[in-house]
């Protein structure tokens, strides 16, 4: 499973330690995981993942967060307590998020407070831990798939509703150049029959003269 993982492109390491903000007097072991993905898109892409598992997300402070209870892959019967946190940089193509697992047994006293966990006989699964990175490599692609997805579909929203108001608009001009066509017209027929009223007072006009004759 590590093999398949690192022929993904994938950083996973074995420490002996839990790290500045994970530390077992009984050395529990650390996973960590590098995937090319913003901080918050993994986040999500992991509660996406707990939640799928039945499990819930509960922020303990300094990052670190805990699914209590969990199966972390299918292959697996048992159930573990996930602890976790997720630290990225970066921004878009050029994202990269590294995520710390421990993995112990459920109930296991791992944790004494937000930042230093402690307790006796704390196991790190490190099988079930490196098959709940594998699943993640897929929840992950599959998160960011549908992303992609739901922005395109917004892109196109957007791209409708302009088109729309552009038909909109189209339509109002329509009806405005009809109506000053119409306009132009009714000018034009009254500019004639004023010319015609024009016409007949002149020939009256004459008319008038013509008797002083």
């Amino acid at each position: 499973m590590f093999q398949y993982l690192l022929d993904q492109g994938l950083d996973v390491n074995l420490s002996g330690q839990g790290g500045d903000a994970f530390e077992h007097e009984q050395g529990a072991s650390r996973l960590e995981d590098v995937r090319p993905v913003p901080e918050r898109d993994l986040a999500k892409a992991t509660e996406e993942y707990v939640k799928k598992s039945g499990g819930k997300v509960k922020s303990m402070g300094k990052g670190w967060s805990v699914a209590k209870g969990i199966r972390l892959h299918r292959s697996h019967d048992g159930f573990y307590d996930l602890y976790y946190k997720i630290d990225g940089k970066g921004r878009g193509d050029h994202a990269k998020s590294t995520m710390y697992v421990i993995v112990s047994e459920p109930g296991e006293n791992l944790v004494a407070s937000a930042d230093q966990p402690q307790g006796r006989g704390a196991v790190a699964e490190t099988g079930a831990a490196a098959a709940f990175f594998g699943d993640m490599g897929s929840t992950v692609g599959e998160y960011d798939l549908n992303k992609k997805i739901a922005q395109q579909e917004d892109e196109i929203k957007k791209a409708q509703k302009k088109y729309d108001n552009l038909v909109s608009d189209g339509k109002s001009l329509e009806n405005k150049r009809q109506k000053v066509e119409k306009d132009i017209t009714d000018n034009q027929n009254a500019q004639a029959q004023q010319q015609q009223e024009i016409d007949r007072l002149k020939g009256l006009l004459d008319q008038i003269k013509s008797k002083k004759n």
